[in-house]
């Protein structure tokens, strides 16, 4: 309300501004307000200092013949309050430049304009930010000059195609303000030893952060050849050094929104290599959300098997996306039977309808959606650079050249019903997902890895108990705090019960409860895990 009533009072109309608020505010407020627009717009000679806080190079002026101390930012309030009190000085002028709170809320806005200026393009597309010729490094080399204190080595704090900014003490004087000569080291890729290359002096400005004096000098005309030159050394570098500062920021900035972004996606990301003329899955990149968002993440069952994988990959070949359903049939013989397929090749032979009915019937219809993308040569120099891998090392990481996004999609969809029957029909046996699966290297935060107390590789004999009357003699393969592996012998049972009690007689362990995790029939293979109470903590 002030602030609106400025401008009446200015022109002389402040009682008729007053009276607009009549029926909302009482005579003593109002009497407050007026008095407090007549102090602010109230002129003033005196003299304003932000330097007790500000964040840039202080300068002196003077402004309507009054002495100003401000930086950048001081500045540019001094001319926006300016403006709003017509080009007068006044208190409410004097106490925006001095009020600390205003000074930092304006930086923090310019900060939230500036990074929403860069990443409004960039976050969208992610490509990275394209500095062009605003490029500018931080290097880790020193240069002299004879312009300088006889040629004092001094140190370059930001280098750019055109530009060279040096730190120094005190504020510098140089013998000559064009044409100065500038020895640099040898750099590789640069220039060689002694090499002078001219320079132009531009300014100095002191910094805060590091309390020195940056003077900065401008490319000679006479040496203009070298702009090239540096620009390649840049382009070739600017990965393996700091940016200059506020350059520095804006890429670390894009680095943290870009795993901001890898952090909450329901995506599962499984990197392919190719394999002769195949791809074939290495790894899986597990995050607390995509683990929650997605059943059996860490099952050697993720993926569908070999053939019935191709066949999927094939498709997203030629459309980059499929829609998988999988499911799961127990035969009369108590054996499994697993099927996996895709939407296109159901619709293409018109069984979607009957492919859902049967893993309804089963309750076991899983609906995954898959997408396939191409890492491209640069992205993968940039990764290896900014990990600092070799190709030697680590040639099977370098060597994985897409991406297989995957998500469950079960619980977005919610219960599938089908409005009619479909007509009853054999479905092909290429459905039939039972051949074997590819190895799978999973790689997670330690605060997801299950597997993160000590396991320990024990061979000794075990007996399971299933029910009341049967038991089956086993054997450990390993053992931890909060699960055990075992090898059954003699078990054709081909589905085990959720629990199981085991006792294993060199541990002095006594029908133990476990959860069933995995149970493989043809391998008889068991993982479980550990149903510990205070009193079973203790024994384990």
């Amino acid at each position: 309300m002030i602030r609106a009533l400025i401008p009446y009072q200015q022109q002389g109309r402040l009682l008729e501004g007053l009276n607009r608020f009549s029926s909302r505010l009482n005579a003593q407020s109002r009497q407050v307000i007026k008095e407090e627009v007549i102090r602010l717009t109230s002129q003033t000679d005196a003299p304003a200092d932000n330097s007790a806080f500000a964040q840039f190079p202080v300068k002196r002026f003077s402004h309507f013949g009054i002495e100003m101390t401000l930086d950048k930012v001081g500045t540019e309030i001094l001319k926006r309050e300016t403006s709003r009190y017509m080009e007068q000085y006044t208190v409410g002028v004097f106490e925006s430049i001095t009020n600390s709170a205003h000074y930092q809320g304006l930086v923090q806005r310019q900060l939230r304009e500036k990074i929403i200026k860069a990443f409004a393009v960039q976050t969208q597309s992610y490509q990275d930010i394209q500095f062009n010729n605003d490029l500018s490094v931080t290097p880790n080399f020193s240069v002299a000059t004879p312009a300088y204190q006889n040629g004092r080595t001094v140190a370059v704090v930001a280098l750019s195609a055109t530009q060279l900014t040096i730190a120094c003490t005190r504020s510098p004087k140089f013998t000559s303000v064009t044409d100065i000569p500038v020895t640099f080291p040898h750099i590789a890729g640069l220039c060689s030893a002694t090499e002078v290359i001219h320079f132009d002096y531009v300014r100095v400005e002191f910094n805060a952060a590091s309390q020195r004096h940056h003077a900065v000098l401008q490319l000679a005309e006479q040496d203009k050849q070298w702009q090239a030159v540096f620009q390649r050394y840049l382009n070739r570098v600017m990965l393996r050094l700091p940016l200059e500062r506020d350059l520095e920021i804006e890429r670390s900035m894009q680095a943290l929104d870009r795993d901001r972004i890898v952090q909450s996606a329901p995506w599962l990301p499984v990197l392919m290599k190719k394999d002769g003329d195949r791809l074939a899955p290495r790894m899986v990149l597990l995050t607390p959300v995509n683990t929650q968002r997605n059943p059996a993440y860490r099952s050697k069952q993720l993926l569908p098997g070999k053939a019935a994988l191709q066949r999927i990959l094939k498709e997203l070949n030629a459309f980059n996306e499929a829609f998988v359903l999988r499911l799961s049939i127990t035969q009369s013989d108590n054996s499994s039977v697993s099927l996996c397929t895709t939407v296109r090749q159901l619709e293409k032979q018109n069984l979607l309808a009957n492919f859902v009915q049967l893993g309804l019937e089963h309750n076991s219809l899983e609906l995954w959606q898959y997408r396939l993308a191409t890492i491209s040569r640069d992205s993968q120099e940039t990764a290896r650079i900014l990990q600092d891998m070799s190709h030697q090392d680590h040639s099977d990481i370098l060597s994985m050249g897409h991406i297989l996004y995957m998500r469950s999609i079960n619980e977005a969809l919610g219960p599938l019903h089908l409005l009619s029957k479909p007509e009853k029909a054999k479905l092909p046996r290429q459905y039939i997902d039972n051949d074997s699966h590819y190895p799978l290297h999973f790689v997670m935060n330690d605060d997801i890895d299950r597997r993160k107390e000590p396991r320990f590789r024990i061979e000794t004999d075990a007996q399971i108990k299933v029910s009341l009357m049967n038991s089956y003699a086993a054997t450990v393969r390993d053992f931890s705090l909060g699960g055990i592996q075992l090898q059954i012998h003699d078990c054709h049972d081909a589905i085990l019960p959720p629990e199981v009690k085991v006792s294993i007689v060199d541990f002095k362990l006594k029908s133990q409860r476990y959860k069933v995790l995995d149970y493989n029939p043809h391998t008889g293979v068991l993982r479980l895990l550990a149903i510990t109470t205070d009193s079973t903590s203790k024994v384990l």
